[in-house]
Order: C-alpha cells, then sequence, then structure tokens
C-alpha cells in the first residue's frame, strides 16, 4: 500500500530522473520555466501522464531535485 506523500515524492522523483538533468541544462542557460516546458515538448518529452509539460511541473520538479 502507498504510504502517503513521502512515496508520491519517491515515484516522481523516479519518473522525471533523466528530464530532470535536461531541465537543469535549460535553466543553467538562464531560460524561464514556461521556456523549458516548451522546450521539453518540442524535444518530445512528456510528463509521466502523457501530457505535455508545464511551467509548474517543470518547478516542482527543479523543487524536488534541490531537496535530494
Amino acid at each position: 500500500r502507498a504510504k502517503g506523500s513521502t512515496h508520491n515524492r519517491q515515484v516522481a522523483m523516479e519518473a522525471y530522473a533523466q528530464v530532470a538533468y535536461r531541465i537543469g541544462d535549460l535553466r543553467a542557460q538562464s531560460k524561464s520555466m514556461s521556456a523549458i516546458a516548451a522546450q521539453l515538448t518540442t524535444e518530445g518529452y512528456q510528463t509521466r501522464t502523457g501530457s505535455s509539460f508545464t511551467a509548474m511541473t517543470v518547478s516542482r520538479i527543479l523543487a524536488r531535485r534541490a531537496t535530494t
């Protein structure tokens, strides 16, 4: 059985492990969250539900990456 927010956080971190590096690279180029989301979509990346990335999704991935 799932263990709440800790489990959900771990699942998200595993799902976005590869794309997190790409987001970091784009952020290092001083791109905005919206620009990063658009670039990821252009490159064919999708969220774990199969949707396009949004600025909020990018922001959350960066926040999770910063706390690990």
